[in-house]
């Protein structure tokens, strides 16, 4: 292709004359010489002009490469968001299916969640009702929560084997609400006022009908104390806290207690949470 263009070119020259130099005019060795440098001019500058068409060749054919493999590198992404979703899609399907399991919904949890943080929360700062025993009890009534009986300990004795003693009632069907609008309480905390032996003692709370019923449904929670004979404040240093689940006011509540030496007794005075 490049000879048959120089031979036309030649051919051109030939027939139009070089330099202005006319049809049939005689060449010298000059003229000649600059006609062969023209058209080796004209033959290097076609070459590069071939060489940057194939440069240009191989940029576009880099081009389109790149453009693939960003193509695939966002199908990629794409598959991994779409394999996300899928993942996610499946787990929230499985919670449903949990919750369709157990005949409840999202909505039911979560507000189960937060009425289990709200009572956590009220016990840790609730209202705080010291009691200590009614000197004038009656069968519905056993507590007194006015400043003038805090100091009016229950008195709790230990059997003479070292086993439980007699459960005493120290919250009655009427001592619960203590504040109105209240519907549920746990005791919280009791604090030792006086003991006869510095043995550590278990103290039971029971609540039901009796503390035998109550003993028999398993309704009764377990506590150690210790305390010293001359100082019992000092030795307990605070309140105990109570562990127990809240229970319906008006509920009868009951103690007792146990000691290794046998038949000694504990002096307390006790506190409680409610909750409307």
């Amino acid at each position: 292709m490049k000879k048959l263009f120089i031979v036309l070119f030649l051919t051109l020259i030939v027939s139009s004359g070089v330099y202005g130099v006319p049809i049939g005019h005689n060449y010298n060795k000059t003229e000649i010489d600059a006609i062969k440098e023209d058209t080796e001019g004209l033959q290097t500058s076609v070459a590069q002009d071939s060489t940057q068409q194939e440069a240009d060749l191989v940029n576009t054919t880099a081009i389109k490469l790149d453009t693939e493999g960003l193509q695939t590198s966002i199908t990629a992404d794409s598959l991994n968001v779409e394999g996300l979703t899928e993942s996610v899609t499946k787990d929230s399907t499985n919670v449903e299916a949990i919750l369709v399991d157990t005949g409840t919904t999202l909505a039911d949890t979560l507000s189960s969640i937060l009425s289990e943080v709200l009572i956590i929360e009220r016990h840790s700062q609730g209202k705080h009702r010291i009691f200590g025993k009614n000197e004038m009890q009656t069968g519905t009534v056993k507590a007194d929560s006015t400043a003038g009986a805090w100091f009016y300990p229950f008195v709790i004795t230990s059997a003479a084997d070292s086993t439980l003693g007699t459960a005493i009632q120290i919250l009655g069907a009427d001592d619960t609400p203590m504040q109105v609008g209240m519907t549920k309480f746990d005791l919280h905390e009791v604090f030792v006022v006086a003991v006869d032996n510095a043995t550590p003692y278990v103290l039971r709370v029971l609540w039901g009908a009796t503390a035998s019923a109550a003993l028999v449904a398993g309704n009764y929670t377990d506590t150690w104390m210790a305390s010293d004979i001359s100082n019992p404040q000092q030795a307990s240093s605070s309140e105990i806290d109570i562990s127990m689940p809240r229970i319906d006011s008006g509920s009868l509540v009951w103690l007792q207690c146990s000691n290794a030496a046998g038949a000694q007794t504990i002096s307390i005075v006790c506190s409680l949470i409610e909750y409307p």
